[in-house]
C-alpha cells in the first residue's frame, strides 16, 4: 500500500531530524555506504584468506615429508576457500 501525503511529509521530516541531529548515524544507516563497506569487507577476507593460505603452502614446500605435503594440502584448501567465499560474495551484490 503506497504513502499517503501525510505519511510522506512525516518520513521526510523524520529522514531530515535524523541527519540534522545524528549525522553519524545516519551516514552509517546509508544503503550505499553499507554495500561498499560490505564489498571491501570481502576483498579484505579474501585477500587475507589467499596470502593465508598460500603462505600454508609454502610452508609445506618446504617441509620435504609427510607432514609437509599434509600442510601444503591444507594451504591449497584455504585457497580454493578464499577464491570461493569471494565468488560467492560477489554473486550476492548482484
Amino acid at each position: 500500500m503506497p504513502l499517503s501525503d501525510h505519511e510522506r511529509e512525516q518520513l521526510e521530516q523524520i529522514e531530515n531530524d535524523l541527519l540534522t541531529n545524528e549525522p553519524r548515524l545516519a551516514a552509517s544507516l546509508n544503503p550505499t555506504r553499507v554495500a561498499r563497506q560490505r564489498k571491501w569487507n570481502s576483498i579484505l577476507t579474501a585477500s587475507l584468506g589467499l596470502l593465508a593460505g598460500f603462505a600454508i603452502l609454502f610452508l609445506g614446500l618446504r617441509l620435504a615429508n609427510d607432514l609437509g605435503t599434509a600442510i601444503g594440502v591444507l594451504g591449497s584448501l584455504a585457497i580454493v576457500a578464499a577464491c570461493n567465499a569471494s565468488v560467492t560474495a560477489a554473486r550476492q551484490r548482484h
